[in-house]
């Protein structure tokens, strides 16, 4: 017993004493040279002496504490340094939802770290199955970093059947799917699928309503063409939509198949057929994929640096 006690205590000083620094904040410039690395979960249970859940607070207090740094993800290796305090958080507790929720956001929102925020996560999903926060953010790393939509598609639907999901994850994934693919039969089929397995009402509207818009996007491409033609042969663009339909340039009357008017928008460099509920035509929201570092405000000095390398 003497024996194990004397383990418990040199892994506990290894893994607890770190992070009781009386300043968390005072060493952000060594960062790289602060890493440490969880001895794993069978050693963290027997050094933590049934107080896992306390020393899992305080890995993620300063973890916390740092995040509130300004000065913190603008520091050379950062993200790496986080993930081994949330790794080390989550062994002292595996069923720490907020260490993978909240811990993942910021390593992809901040440091585009999808890598380190998708292992956070993954690891979460073995003790967490049935949250949906988890394997959403999965799709967010694989849609908006990787700029991956099928990927992205697929760990969507995931998330959408699992308990207390936001109601537009369904609609979500089967857009995501024909961005990913471009295939409009093969995302109807996809949403098609889901509605066999989701029993909850208002998810199944949405999906349903997207099927309906994905189907409109075919009603759209031949108006599209119809106009494109139309100035071909007259020298302008028509008047509205209804002259390409009375005129037989197309089939279908104009208006999409959730019963809103069809409208052509000549604004831009061509001819785009719109409809006052469709406003964005899928072609021009694909254009978001992998699109996240872009945005100056949540993205890191160091990573926008390399962008503009």
């Amino acid at each position: 017993m003497k024996k194990v006690g004397a383990i418990a205590a040199v892994l506990l000083a290894f893994v607890a004493l770190p992070l009781l620094e009386p300043d968390p904040l005072s060493s952000i410039p060594q960062l790289e040279n602060r890493q440490l690395i969880s001895p794993g979960r069978p050693a963290l249970a027997l050094a933590s002496a049934e107080h896992g859940l306390a020393l899992s607070d305080l890995a993620w207090l300063e973890a916390v504490q740092r995040l509130g740094n300004a000065g913190f993800n603008s520091t050379r290796g950062w993200e790496e340094w986080l993930y081994s305090r949330l790794d080390i958080a989550t062994d002292f507790d595996p069923h720490y939802l907020t260490v993978y929720d909240a811990g993942s956001v910021y390593l992809s929102a901040y440091g585009s770290a999808a890598d380190l925020s998708d292992r956070l996560v993954s690891k979460g999903a073995k003790y967490l199955p049935r949250d949906w926060r988890l394997p959403f953010m999965m799709g967010w790393n694989d849609y908006f970093i990787r700029g991956r939509a099928a990927d992205a598609a697929d760990h969507w639907r995931t998330a959408a059947q699992l308990p207390e999901a936001p109601f537009y994850l369904g609609s979500l994934s089967g857009r995501a799917l024909r961005q990913g693919t471009g295939d409009i039969d093969a995302s109807l089929r996809f949403l098609e699928g889901m509605l066999g397995t989701i029993k909850d009402t208002r998810q199944r509207e949405m999906i349903e309503q997207r099927m309906q818009i994905l189907e409109s996007e075919r009603i759209f491409l031949s108006y599209d063409r119809a106009c494109a033609s139309y100035r071909e042969d007259h020298g302008s663009w028509p008047a509205s939509a209804s002259v390409l339909f009375m005129t037989g340039q197309v089939a279908q009357p104009p208006q999409d198949l959730l019963g809103s008017p069809i409208h052509l928008d000549t604004t831009g460099e061509g001819c785009v057929a719109r409809s006052e509920l469709i406003k964005v035509r899928e072609d021009e929201a694909i254009e978001r994929l992998g699109r996240f570092r872009s945005s100056a405000s949540m993205t890191s000095g160091r990573a926008k640096k390399e962008m503009s390398d």
